[in-house]
């Protein structure tokens, strides 16, 4: 028979599992910056950029594209400007443009309009980012705050005990 949730041992291994599951993932290889592959080969990441583009436009309805000069400039804007993103964090950008998450297109694409995509990413990024440091802040706390109340309570307990206050087998005095 199962115990019910709550016992301490459920809660501990529940704790231990979420340990086991952070440490693997802080244990995973970190994927590159665009800055760290441009230092290895800068003109193979604005390439890449370009691809993405590329890519960009052909899933887009714009009848105005941009020249080869205009997607080139817009990669080493990108390569510049966000330096410190993925190559996979700058494809997301492209991916959510094309489904709309950055508001309709009208007809019209330029650096302004990427570069603005990449801020409300990264605006995004921060804000979750801040979010869970709150929630791990407030997480900590409440741990904190849960012990205090054990310690308080055991010491409350021991006073009593030692001051006669409470009747350990809990037989009733007549």
């Amino acid at each position: 028979m199962r115990k019910p949730l709550g016992q301490r041992s459920d809660l501990d291994f529940i704790i231990r599992k979420g340990s086991e599951l952070s440490n693997f993932l802080k244990a995973l290889p970190q994927l590159p910056q665009l800055r760290a592959l441009a230092e290895e080969d800068e003109q193979g990441v604005v390439d890449e950029l370009q691809l993405l583009i590329i890519w960009l436009l052909d899933n887009l309805n714009i009848s105005n594209s941009l020249t080869t000069n205009q997607i080139e400039g817009i990669a080493v804007l990108i390569l510049e400007e966000y330096g410190a993103m993925r190559l996979e964090d700058v494809a997301l950008v492209m991916r959510n443009a094309i489904k709309g998450a950055y508001g309709v297109i009208y007809n019209r694409l330029d650096a302004a309009i990427v570069l603005d995509w990449l801020n409300k990413h990264n605006a995004n990024l921060q804000e979750c980012r801040a979010q869970v440091q709150l929630n791990n802040h407030l997480r900590t706390k409440e741990r904190n705050d849960a012990l205090e109340i054990k310690d308080s309570a055991q010491k409350a307990l021991a006073l009593r005990l030692l001051y006669g206050k409470v009747n350990i087998d809990n037989s009733k005095k007549k």
